[in-house]
């Protein structure tokens, strides 16, 4: 990628004229050098795609009059898709594998098949197989208004390439501002030069460990030396220090006899690289959209937990990529049928989301005893259907709430209660006490 000497297939900074230029893009490139080259590359992508495949999708009833919750649909046939979508993949490792080549080249492709043999005319219901279709092996043809089909190379590199319908092609992209194009620009791009900087720090320590921990340098000789000389000393030198692949070797030049070594280059420690590297760890990150914490990535404090880091992981990644996913399937699948349904993914299990769900709950129940949302009110926030009691959708205020004036109202005449049944029941106490002394004496008086 980022090489001091040539143009990087990424950015490609040239020293000479200190020009950066873009090249081509190549989805083999970017897998090569950005995917599989890069650790925290390869890292972010493998977190996000683990996640978008580990979620399931369920087709349901589509809500009507405005109403939000949705009943699922298993005896919908689309369901037999999800359940086994072509004779090689799951659907979960369709999403996955798809979700890569988004965040690698920008683009994702997927076949739609139907019971049609023709896949040049429009796809119909059922859809009954969908396989994922290689970025580089697929191409749209331009009409006069957008796509008018796509070309799809089967059998290989060496194969021929067949039309299909745009109805059949289930395309995501990112963003490009380039008029002239139909495809995404990959996230590598926007990453290239933290991705070439890393790679470059990882072979420069890695040659330099392979060295014996010995920085690149130049061997001085005083006295001219004649080119077979020159090259006998270099090959001595190579011999007896140096990996003749290393990009780390000492270099020989003429000059007196003695010779002696001149280091070339800082060292990693020299150089920071440490620091470096998590800057532009930080930065491949970012593009991702994952949070630093969430790959392991230590020295990293943008959350408070790890907890956090996982939530606003799919809050900012997974779950944006999976919105525009569940788009483009209603749209593909899902309108070859009547209409009547949606496909959608569902989070119900998935851990980091769970306090969201909780929030929600408690929010509810404080709100509906607090008198402040209707039943229906509350059942909406939790994702609960709708209850049918008429006065579910009637606010009920707590029984001990009253307005402070009759509150404090209420408490005064309840003290003057208290305070005149008290004096009654002294009274009531002194009146017994003084028949009782009567009683008594009477006794008395009648003994003598």
């Amino acid at each position: 990628m980022f090489n001091f000497f040539k143009k990087s297939y990424l950015f490609g900074l040239n020293l000479f004229n200190r020009a950066g230029q873009f090249n081509s893009r190549n989805f083999k490139q970017f897998f090569l050098e950005g995917y599989k080259a890069n650790p925290i590359a390869y890292a972010c992508i493998n977190e996000i795609a683990t996640a978008v495949g580990g979620i399931p999708w369920k087709v349901y009833h589509k809500a009507k009059d405005g109403n939000t919750d949705r009943e699922p649909w298993p005896e919908h046939p689309a369901n037999q898709l999800l359940a086994n979508p072509n004779t090689d993949d799951s659907w979960g490792e369709l999403q996955d594998h798809g979700c890569r080549d988004y965040f690698i080249g920008g683009n994702s492709f997927y076949v739609l098949i139907d019971r049609q043999m023709d896949t040049r005319v429009e796809l119909r219901k059922p859809v009954i197989g969908m396989w994922q279709v290689h970025p580089g092996s697929i191409r749209p043809v331009r009409g006069q208004f957008g796509i008018s089909h796509w070309l799809v190379r089967t059998g290989g590199s060496g194969g021929s390439e067949e039309e299909f319908h745009p109805s059949r092609i289930v395309h995501q992209r990112t963003y490009n501002a380039d008029e002239n194009s139909n495809l995404g620009i990959s996230p590598m791009e926007a990453a290239a030069r933290d991705i070439d900087t890393m790679n470059e720090q990882l072979k420069m320590d890695y040659n330099t460990f392979r060295n014996g921990g010995t920085p690149a340098g130049l061997v001085l000789a005083e006295g001219a030396m004649n080119a077979t000389q020159k090259q006998q000393a270099q090959a001595d030198i190579d011999k007896g220090f140096n990996d003749p692949v290393n990009s780390g070797r000492w270099k020989l030049i003429s000059g007196a006899r003695n010779f002696k070594f001149e280091k070339m280059a800082s060292t990693a420690k020299d150089m920071q690289g440490d620091k470096k590297r998590l800057e532009n760890t930080i930065g491949i990150c970012a593009v991702f959209g994952v949070p630093p914490e969430v790959i392991g990535i230590p020295g990293t404090k943008t959350f408070n937990n790890y907890k956090e880091a996982r939530k606003a992981f799919y809050q900012e990644a997974v779950l944006p990529f999976l919105d525009l996913r569940r788009e483009k399937y209603q749209k593909r699948i899902m309108e070859a049928y009547d209409g009547n349904s949606e496909i959608d993914y569902d989070t119900s299990e998935i851990e980091a989301l769970q306090v969201d769900e909780k929030e929600k709950s408690d929010r509810a129940v404080a709100e509906l005893n607090a008198g402040l949302a209707t039943a229906n009110e509350a059942r909406k926030i939790t994702g609960k259907p709708e209850a049918g009691d008429p006065l579910a959708d009637t606010r009920m205020i707590p029984m001990s709430s009253v307005p402070a004036d009759e509150e404090r109202a209420t408490t005064e005449e309840t003290e003057a209660a208290e305070a005149a049944a008290k004096e009654a029941a002294a009274a009531k106490e002194a009146a017994d006490k003084e028949a009782a002394d009567k009683e008594a004496a009477a006794a008395a008086a009648a003994k003598e």
